[in-house]
């Protein structure tokens, strides 16, 4: 169900200059970035502070177009469950089509298998 919603969602459209040689052309501003700026405000609903400053954090820095983030919260914090609210927030209200999440402990912190 959820990659028959994000087929629908429409990409980004490139627009020709008219003039000049195939290597002018202009594309449109980012669709996701202008959909970030105009996202609804984060309902706090069941999400600690903690969760709600990283997930506002998260779209501030994407929105002023710095893709890779850290999100580093103590155990027991809720790092899933904010994970997974900033990734609905992004597929929902901006658009995006791929976010790559990986986990893992640090090389060298001994937690590694």
């Amino acid at each position: 169900m959820l990659a028959e919603w994000l087929a629908e969602i429409p990409s980004a459209t490139v627009f020709s200059t008219g003039v000049g040689n195939a290597a002018q052309v202009l594309a449109a501003p980012s669709p996701f970035l202008s959909r970030l700026n105009t996202m609804p405000v984060l309902p706090a609903g069941n999400l600690w502070p903690a969760q709600i400053i990283a997930i506002n954090n998260l779209e501030k820095s994407l929105a002023a177009n710095k893709p890779r983030s850290l999100i580093q919260m103590a155990t027991g914090s809720g790092k899933t469950y904010t994970a997974i609210s900033a990734v609905y927030r992004l597929i929902k209200y901006a658009g995006a089509r791929r976010i790559l999440q990986t986990t893992g402990e640090p090389r060298g912190s001994g937690l590694e298998s």
